[in-house]
């Protein structure tokens, strides 16, 4: 054993030359023995720190801050056009989510996903979707020309609530739709019901002209089509609470305004909705589903 005792290193642990041992040692057994009787010397602990490596970065360390683009959240309106005719009376309208867009020429409506390079708006072509109604032929047209500009990405400019796009061949300047179509106050207005809703089934009103107006004196005077009737009102925030209205009993003489009276009187019924306006357009929704939406006049 002494010719051994040359390589055990007396530092705080043993050390052995594995190297000098399976040379002197090759049988498996003696290693094992020789082991198990130096192992009494290695009882002690250590005096150096254990070496901890530092751990490798990870994604999340690595990711750069995700900034949402300077348009999300806003809506816009085109105001004005250089290299391109818009179709008369109709509205062109633009809107932004962080990652979705959704345009309207008047026709149908679009929905797909974008991002921004540099000044340069990318709306990705997969996943670009379209509604299928039939359109006047101008504004048939003028559906297929903004998605085409669209697809040609165009450069951007936002600057305030002034947002321009600029193709090759075109330049739309657009206004935030809050300034250029300012929301409508509630109350003072009337309100001409046009659609009614109920779930995901939405249907026009064609058989009357039912209406409803929220007067500052907080009374609700409302226009079945059929019947008339008023009642209190409270508003906060995005809720309206109704008080019971009381209704004339004059008789419906179709099944339509039969259906159109029901339906109003259910969202003014006695309790609480929800509304909310853009620009022209108010809807009021009560909590299963039921809706009605209108435009002011």
């Amino acid at each position: 054993m002494d010719h051994l005792r040359k390589h055990v290193r007396p530092t705080g642990c043993c050390a052995i030359d594995g190297a000098m041992i399976f040379s002197r040692f090759p049988s498996l057994l003696a290693v094992a023995s020789l082991l198990a009787a130096l192992a009494p010397a290695c009882g002690g602990q250590s005096n150096s720190a254990p070496v901890v490596e530092p751990s490798p970065p990870t994604n999340a360390d690595t990711a750069e801050p995700q900034v949402a683009p300077p348009m999300a959240g806003r809506a816009f309106l085109l105001n004005q056009a250089e290299g391109y005719t818009q179709a008369r009376g109709s509205t062109i309208r633009i809107e932004f989510t962080d990652e979705g867009i959704s345009f309207h020429a008047g026709c149908n409506n679009h929905a797909g996903s974008y991002h921004i390079d540099g000044e340069t708006l990318v709306v990705s072509v997969p996943g670009l979707v379209a509604s299928l109604m039939a359109c006047a032929p101008s504004l048939d047209a003028q559906d297929t020309w903004l998605r085409e500009f669209l697809l040609e990405r165009p450069t951007f400019q936002l600057n305030g609530n002034t947002l321009t796009l600029k193709s090759n061949d075109a330049t739309l300047t657009f206004l935030d739709r809050t300034v250029a179509d300012p929301d409508r106050p509630l109350v003072g207005q009337a309100w001409m019901i046009d659609t009614l809703i109920a779930g995901e089934a939405a249907s026009s009103v064609s058989a009357s002209k039912p209406s409803i107006r929220f007067e500052p004196d907080g009374r609700v005077v409302v226009d079945t089509g059929c019947n008339m009737g008023n009642g209190k009102y409270e508003v906060a925030s995005a809720q309206v609470t109704f008080g019971p209205m009381a209704v004339t009993r004059r008789a419906c003489l179709s099944d339509d305004l039969v259906k159109t009276e029901n339906h109003v009187l259910q969202i003014v019924r006695e309790g609480a909705a929800t509304f909310r306006i853009e620009a022209s357009r108010l809807t009021i929704e009560r909590s299963d589903g039921t809706a009605i939406k209108a435009v002011a006049q």
